[in-house]
């Protein structure tokens, strides 16, 4: 599409930048969503908390020989991650460029989910199309495999061995099948229901991971930077985290809106994690004030050494 842009390369590049979006840092307005404030404590919280704390990259770093390793995985995962990123909003950016020249080529009520693939498959050539629809799918697939092992892992291991000890490998095992199974049937009902309600993926996908992000990164943060957090008042924690992220943003879960009795408006999405986060901390710990400490040994190699006691 830029080889196809009048000028090429060049041109395209300077009208990105006289459209500005070849802008990466916004320090005129930092709390808006894409301002620095927002990409420091709102995309970067939320990324520390799906690298640190999800299941599914954590059970890969648990595979290598060395904490050393780990480290480098984590490190490898996150400038994947930014290359990644960095070269879909180039493409973003292109598409854009391509679209202002011709814009007799982009039919009119197309979302921006819809114009890639409208792209894809009105100017590429079928044998690269069929290429990049195979390597979405694997990517998918190596992402979805990833995804539904660590739950059934979690709900196997944490729980149902947790709770009903003593039951056979064969029951643990078919137990995993569902859970796989189930998740799987669920995860294509969202994505019909995402798909219809023609909001962008990316929003919904933030949103939703947000909603849990800074409970889940708050329990690890309880247990790791502070010897007087107990079990209770981090999951309490969490909970109370999880519920004032969901009463102050806008959502469909059926709980008060916290904003409204406020007379503010709704917090936006991005914001989820940091606010979750605090939440999580500031209740988790003085909850655990009211509770019985954790014995030392209990806490050996558990926290960091300039740990809050």
């Amino acid at each position: 599409m830029v080889i196809e842009t009048p000028g090429g390369w060049p041109t395209a590049f300077a009208e990105a930048d006289q459209l500005e979006k070849l802008t990466v840092v916004h320090l005129q307005e930092p709390l808006a969503s894409d301002g620095l404030l927002t990409a420091i404590f709102g995309y970067g919280l939320l990324a520390l908390g799906l690298f640190g704390t999800n299941q599914q990259p954590v059970q890969r770093y648990m595979t290598v020989k060395s904490p050393r390793q780990a480290q480098g995985a984590l490190l490898m995962g996150v400038g994947a991650g930014a290359i990644g990123v960095t070269l879909s909003l180039l493409l973003g950016v292109f598409l854009f460029i391509f679209y202002e020249h011709f814009p007799g080529l982009l039919p009119g009520g197309l979302t921006a989910d819809q114009v890639m693939p409208h792209f894809v498959s009105t100017q590429v050539p079928p044998i690269v199309t069929g290429a990049l629809v195979a390597a979405v799918f694997a990517a998918a697939m190596s992402s979805l495999d990833s995804a539904l092992n660590s739950l059934s892992a979690a709900l196997t291991v944490d729980f149902l061995s947790r709770f009903r000890p003593g039951l056979p490998e064969s029951t643990r095992l078919n137990f995993a099948k569902v859970v796989v199974v189930t998740a799987g049937i669920l995860g294509i009902f969202i994505g019909i229901y995402s798909a219809r309600t023609q909001a962008p993926l990316i929003d919904l996908i933030l949103s939703f991971m947000g909603y849990f992000a800074g409970g889940l990164l708050g329990l690890f943060l309880l247990g790791m930077l502070t010897r007087r957090a107990n079990g209770n008042g981090a999951f309490i924690g969490a909970l109370a985290g999880t519920a004032v992220v969901l009463m102050v943003t806008e959502n469909d879960f059926p709980l008060p809106r916290l904003y409204a009795t406020l007379g503010i408006e709704a917090v936006p999405f991005i914001w989820s994690t940091a606010i979750g986060l605090v939440v999580t901390l500031v209740v988790g710990y003085l909850i655990s004030l009211f509770g019985k400490r954790v014995p030392d040994e209990r806490l050996e190699n558990t926290t960091v050494r300039w740990t809050v006691a």
